[in-house]
């Protein structure tokens, strides 16, 4: 009886011990079968990979397989091709895209259309801040929130090719290469018009296609980048023309540099229109300091197939004055 007993107790032991055994077991096999758990996984991973996020993409995938949900091997071999053939007919929404792409992006519309399809592959969604900073540019504001189910584009004059801004859009296209084509058209129209009067080489490219943006927001903003100048330096009886081209510097297009038609910078100054009137202020200083001062500048009419003013303007020198004509109507003086 004696020996029952304990062959009962060594057999309850051995139960117990494979039970918590088993215990441990079952509940990792709970989790395994918890209904949808490895669908969910694979799903957070393909809005990673979607969003270019490859390395938390590449994560989730793996806990999917740990479910042993049939799309995780796959899905973990595609990581090595960003991403690409994954299949889920969830959307991940973002206002906008960015990517980089190469400035010598050029060529035909067919042949854009073609290049451009890589980097729309590698794209992510764009920052907040740079959302905001585009969203101010009231051009950019109202293109991004057209029907973003067709397809639209932005060309702008590159500014490797010339001291100029200029944007054209499309939008309401059934197909990219469309969109393209017209957007192009457009902007190449109006570089043009600036070639010819200007005598300038300006050539545009694609700056954005749908909802995805290549380059940094200043790239959206027009100004004139430079325009022409015309002025006489009158000290005591000697007078001195020049003539050149006007480069404005920085964002608020306030400062700018007189280029001659040498090439060789003479002057540099800044204007000051206030909020934006007609009258404003202007300091110039030209050939090392040695001739500078301070005066008054009017804007007159706008031209707008250049995308610019016309205006004079009259600064007082230490020994006399320098008076200016700026802009088209300076294209008019011999």
């Amino acid at each position: 009886m004696k020996k029952n007993i304990i062959l009962i107790l060594l057999l309850s032991t051995v139960f117990l011990m494979s039970g918590c055994v088993n215990t441990k077991t079952s509940k990792v096999d709970r989790l395994k079968n918890i209904p949808g758990l490895g669908q969910e996984y694979y799903l957070a991973g393909v809005r990673s990979c979607k969003a270019g996020y490859s390395k938390q993409a590449l994560k989730w995938f793996n806990k999917a397989k740990s479910m042993n949900y049939y799309k995780a091997n796959d899905a973990i071999a595609d990581i090595r091709f960003n991403c690409s053939g994954i299949d889920s007919s969830e959307s991940v929404y973002a206002e906008a895209y960015k990517t980089l792409v190469p400035y010598s992006m050029s060529g035909s519309s067919y042949e854009i259309n073609d290049s451009i399809k890589s980097y729309m592959n590698k794209r992510k969604p764009a920052s907040s801040r740079f959302i905001r900073e585009v969203r101010n540019i009231k051009f950019v504001d109202n293109w991004l929130d057209r029907d973003s189910n067709k397809s639209k584009a932005i060309f702008a004059i590159d500014p490797q090719s010339c001291k100029d801004s200029y944007r054209y859009a499309s939008w309401n296209f059934r197909t990219d290469l469309s969109a393209i084509d017209r957007a192009k058209k457009g902007c190449d129209a109006a570089a043009e018009k600036t070639n010819s009067q200007l005598g300038k080489d300006c050539r545009c490219r694609l700056v954005a296609l749908n909802d995805t943006f290549f380059y940094g927001a200043n790239t959206y903003k027009q100004h004139s980048g430079s325009f022409p100048w015309v002025m006489e330096v009158v000290e005591g009886e000697q007078t001195i023309k020049i003539s050149g081209m006007v480069n404005l510097v920085g964002d608020k297009q306030e400062r700018f540099n007189l280029v001659n038609d040498s090439g060789r910078k003479v002057c540099s100054g800044r204007f000051d229109f206030g909020k934006g009137g007609s009258k404003g202020d202007i300091s110039l200083s030209c050939f090392d300091g040695r001739i500078n001062g301070d005066g008054e500048v009017l804007r007159a009419e706008y031209n707008k197939d250049l995308r610019m003013y016309s205006g004079t303007a009259l600064i007082k020198t230490k020994k006399g004055e320098m008076r200016v004509v700026y802009g088209p109507n300076a294209l008019k003086i011999k």
